[in-house]
């Protein structure tokens, strides 16, 4: 069999991955005529995906939740441009010297990302934020498109809607919080710097790979840290194509897996899957034979806080019952364990309506949601006792239930990979305050250890990371994980004063000082307090070129502080 060598030729970085959904604002707008959109993204958001000065961008594209239209969008055309703005201060579009990058009749067919080719590709001049311009003009109507998107401080998102109009000059209508999701496609390089990205085959969001690849793509954390691949779906041509990937800069690295065939097949559910790249590295080598292509790839690329599974700090047993599912109030250091002892009384084991898998040996755990959705990232330390198949491995999913039979709802993807790696549960559609069941299973009756961190979404109580200042700056807390706050600290500080009820505090302490938040109102069975420090450096500096000796009537001197910089002052100066 003889391969050709083919050079990966794009990279698609990603801004925004929050799974909030919204039929509106979005750029297919179809329930009306006409529409248009404009769209900030920072700088600083460009620059830490991995852009930097001279990035071409060839496409873009927006995340697809949910398919209404029936009809195509008329002269779809996207704008780009640089701009100082950072915000939409009013309710005005953005009118700087735009450059049109594509205009098409674009039909919206099917839920995942969209991806709009340029006819014109953009130079990004690395210093600038980016607005994006995109707009329709249809004569009908049928329905909206919903996308993903995520929930900025100020709105970077000004739109309008109109029937009979016309939709690329229209006036501007409102501004939105909500932004869409986007992915930048760039001219690639077969080694990507990035905290912020999504990895798609050659074929892109909607294409096929080819035949008679060979290539090697290695992405880099950007942070200096670890990072992250989470599997969303694969499907590469069974026993003749092959994708391998690695922790290192290269093949030469551990190989941590070999994905053949298809991420889900009956019992078998890789979605969520999570590869950490510990030396800050991920590599990944596709080969394809002569025939057949397939849809190839997509996986989310990040920089985690933490790749390492945590400490324990709470190894309370998961309950075999349902109804009497072991409450936890942290997940951030749970350390769990499936039984051989247990049954699946509540389940028939063979619902596959139920769970995407076969149950034998479930046990439940359950939380309290704080947001709308929650990330729970699981590690799978080992299995001491294999399944009947001589796997050992974990499964997991949440569920909306009352424990009572055949009322088990999915709210999350459902894992079940079949072998012994990491993963990662997105629970969607959640009421903040409502209790949640998550059931966790062992493949074929595998006996195995596993740890929980939750990313987001749960009910615990958090008073946010220590900080490091110097003294008379301010350092905010923000709590979570509750309705009602009360802040202390020790040593007392006069500046958190008249702050102890809120959410957040802006604080100025002289000295190291470690604050409290007790956290009540969410989960009533989860009560909590925690801490932060805020680290102060005592403001110190020593000089040269002035002694004990120095007369009023001597010549002047120079002053060297060290350190360098900031403002001296004083009598003489």
């Amino acid at each position: 069999m003889l391969l050709s060598l083919n050079v990966y030729s794009q990279s698609y970085i990603l801004i925004g991955n929050d799974n909030n959904i919204t039929g509106s604002p979005t750029p297919y707008e179809g329930y009306w005529h006409d529409a248009r959109m404009q769209i900030i993204y920072s700088v600083s958001e460009l620059t830490d995906a991995g852009l930097s000065s001279g990035s071409v961008i060839t496409g873009l594209g927006f995340d697809i939740a949910a398919v209404a239209s029936t009809q195509a969008y008329t002269g779809f055309t996207v704008k780009m441009a640089h701009t100082s703005t950072t915000s939409f201060g009013s309710t005005a579009w953005l009118t700087p010297s735009f450059t049109q990058v594509y205009s098409a009749s674009y039909t919206v067919t099917a839920t995942g990302w969209t991806m709009h080719g340029f006819s014109t590709n953009f130079t990004w001049n690395g210093t600038s934020n980016i607005v994006v311009e995109v707009c329709f003009d249809n004569t009908t109507y049928t329905g909206d498109d919903d996308v993903y998107y995520s929930t900025t401080t100020d709105p970077m998102v000004c739109y309008a809607y109109s029937d009979n109009d016309s939709g690329c000059s229209m006036a501007a209508e409102y501004t939105s919080t909500s932004r869409p999701n986007i992915i930048f496609r760039t001219a690639g390089s077969s080694t990507i710097t990035t905290c912020s990205a999504v990895f798609f085959d050659s074929g892109g969001p909607s294409g096929t790979y080819a035949n008679n690849e060979n290539y090697t793509v290695t992405y880099t954390s950007s942070s200096g840290g670890c990072i992250r691949a989470i599997v969303e779906n694969y499907d590469v041509e069974y026993d003749y194509d092959y994708l391998y990937i690695y922790d290192g800069t290269s093949t030469a690295g551990t190989l941590l897996d070999v994905l053949n065939g298809p991420s889900v097949v009956a019992n078998l559910d890789d979605e969520g899957t999570s590869y950490y790249g510990l030396s800050g590295s991920l590599t990944f080598h596709f080969t394809s034979d002569v025939s057949n292509t397939y849809s190839g790839w997509e996986f989310t690329i990040d920089c985690p806080q933490n790749c390492y599974p945590p400490s324990c700090s709470n190894t309370v047993p998961a309950n075999d019952n349902c109804t009497s599912s072991t409450m936890i109030c942290d997940f951030n250091g749970y350390c769990g364990s499936t039984s051989g002892t247990v049954d699946h009384s509540e389940i028939d084991a063979a619902n596959s309506a139920i769970f995407c898998g076969i149950i034998d040996n479930n046990t439940w755990l359950s939380f309290v949601a704080s947001e709308t959705e929650a990330t729970l990232d699981v590690w799978v330390t080992d299995c001491p006792t294999a399944g009947s198949d001589g796997i050992g491995a974990v499964q997991l999913q949440v569920y909306e239930t009352d424990c009572s039979t055949g009322n088990f709802t999915p709210v999350s993807n459902c894992w079940s990979p079949a072998k012994l790696v990491d993963g990662q549960i997105r629970a969607t559609g959640l009421t903040p305050g409502n209790e949640y069941m998550i059931m966790v299973d062992g493949w074929n009756g595998a006996e195995c250890n596993y740890s929980f961190a939750a990313s987001s979404g749960v009910a615990a109580a958090s008073a946010g990371l220590d900080q490091t200042l110097c003294e008379g700056q301010v350092v905010t807390f923000t709590a979570s994980g509750g309705t009602v706050y009360s802040w202390a600290s020790d040593p007392v500080d006069p500046s958190l004063s008249g702050q102890e009820s809120s959410g957040t505090i802006n604080v100025s302490p002289s000295s190291t000082t470690t604050y409290s938040v007790t956290v009540t109102g969410l989960n009533p069975e989860c009560p909590g307090t925690a801490e932060a420090a805020a680290i102060v450096n005592a403001a110190s500096a020593t000089f040269t070129g002035l002694d004990a000796s120095y007369c009023s009537d001597d010549a002047s001197v120079s002053l060297l502080p060290d350190p360098t910089g900031g403002t001296i002052t004083g009598s003489g100066i």
